[in-house]
């Protein structure tokens, strides 16, 4: 088993961050100080009293919708293809042996900070930009 160093950890974040501002529009200061509050910049922060988890700590619900709505979609058929909004509203993914692979994406930064704009920014518009590019 291969251990990240601190020093490697926090490279991964800044570039995670930086990759992210560039591509949707979103600020880096904004994304920095998003996560620094959030989880003080730890990819594998959890939260002891909810499911939130990850750089931006995302709740299960939030992260399935955001993915499936507007989350890239890596691998062969993409995570976000498990995922689907059952008829109350609720998104989950249909087999429970698959669950834990769309939800581990938020331990992830750089899918992390590439969905966070879509959840936080008031307008949208560059992170729209960004998803249509990459279809």
């Amino acid at each position: 088993m291969q251990l990240i160093s601190p020093a490697d950890a926090a490279g991964r974040v800044t570039a995670a961050l930086s990759h992210a501002a560039q591509a949707t529009g979103a600020g880096l200061e904004y994304l920095l100080q998003t996560a620094k509050r959030e989880s003080s910049l730890s990819a594998a922060a959890q939260a002891p009293t909810s499911s939130a988890r990850g750089l931006f700590q995302f709740i299960d619900q939030t992260w399935l919708q955001v993915l499936k709505e507007e989350g890239p979609s890596p691998g062969p058929a993409g995570e976000a293809a498990d995922v689907s909004r059952t008829a109350s509203g609720k998104y989950a993914v249909a087999d429970p042996r698959r669950r834990a692979e769309p939800l581990a994406l938020r331990d992830d930064p750089t899918a992390s900070a590439l969905l966070e704009p879509a959840v936080s920014l008031p307008s949208p518009a560059p992170f729209r930009a960004f998803r249509i590019a990459r279809q």
